[in-house]
Parts: C-alpha cells; sequence; structure tokens
C-alpha cells in the first residue's frame, strides 16, 4: 500500500522526499539571523560570530519537514491524469492566492 497525502480537500498518492528548506538535515539556521543576507564582512568582523554560525549555534528545527529530513510530496508517477489535473488546478489557486495577498501587502492592505 502506498503512501498518501492530502491537499486541500483531496488526497493524492505521495513518495518520500529529501525536504528542499533542510536539504535532509533536519535543521535550518534561524530566518531571524541570516533571512535578509549576511555578507563576508559581517564575518570577518566577528569572528565568533562566524564560529557560532557555522557550528551551529543558531540552528533550530526545520519548520517544513519538522525536524525528519524528508517529507512526502505529490508522487506524480503514478496518478491519473484526472488526479493530475487536479492537484495542477489546486497548485494555481494557491499560486494566485500567495501572487493577490503579496500584490495587497504591496498596496498597503
Amino acid at each position: 500500500m502506498g503512501h498518501k497525502i492530502t491537499i486541500g480537500d483531496e488526497e493524492f498518492p505521495a513518495k518520500w522526499a529529501i525536504c528542499w528548506q533542510c536539504r535532509g538535515e533536519g535543521k535550518i539556521v534561524n530566518p531571524s539571523i541570516d533571512g535578509h543576507g549576511l555578507s563576508s564582512d559581517d564575518f570577518r568582523e566577528d569572528p565568533d560570530f562566524a564560529e557560532d554560525y557555522f557550528g551551529g549555534k543558531y540552528d533550530i528545527r526545520c519548520p517544513d519537514c519538522k525536524g525528519a529530513g524528508k517529507k512526502l510530496e505529490p508522487n506524480e508517477d503514478v496518478m491519473t491524469d484526472q488526479k493530475r489535473e487536479s492537484l495542477y488546478a489546486w497548485m494555481d489557486a494557491e499560486r494566485d492566492a500567495r501572487s493577490m495577498e503579496e500584490a495587497e501587502r504591496r498596496a498597503g492592505c
């Protein structure tokens, strides 16, 4: 029996995949530390910060896979055409909703 994942109101066949966010490590650097980007100057000016950063002091559990390093994702290889179209329709709707939210944020709403 294969894995299943629920997306929206529908169930889809699924497979395990390495988490894209942590690349299988189960942890990431806290975005409040490097979410706006760091330069080599940041590390050069504060060697202790560099040691802590690369030593994992600022790591947190990956919020995407909850620390597992892997997660279920839709398995399009075993989907019927109808299921695949349903998945794509849901993905399109989600993308459109995120675009609308971003436009509203830019407009100050």
